[in-house]
């Protein structure tokens, strides 16, 4: 079996890079979607296939946020492993200090 070995906060930096790259990557996922916005809006008007490209964008952008926030989400379980490394150590010291 495999040797444990956590250096929780090296983990929670890591886990902090996943929760900041989740804020860039929506604030230009939405920056995108105004210009595509304003673009099917002024610049790309076709009676039909402007709404067509419309919908089919609101749906790309659908599934990217839900991979954008599984990205967050894995760097949430990442903090809760450290602090459960953490906590697993702390109450096995305390049950040796006991006696």
């Amino acid at each position: 079996m495999p040797a444990i070995h956590i250096v929780p906060e090296d983990v929670r930096q890591r886990a902090a890079v996943h929760a900041a790259t989740c804020q860039e990557w929506m604030t230009r996922l939405g920056s995108l979607k105004g210009q595509v916005e304003s673009m099917l809006n002024d610049e790309l008007v076709l009676p039909q296939a402007s709404p067509a490209i419309r919908d089919a964008y609101e749906q790309f952008t659908g599934s990217l946020t839900q991979a954008i926030h599984g990205l967050e989400n894995f760097g949430e379980a990442f903090t809760s492993i450290a602090k459960g490394a953490e906590d697993f150590d702390t109450q096995v010291a305390n049950n040796f200090n006991k006696k």
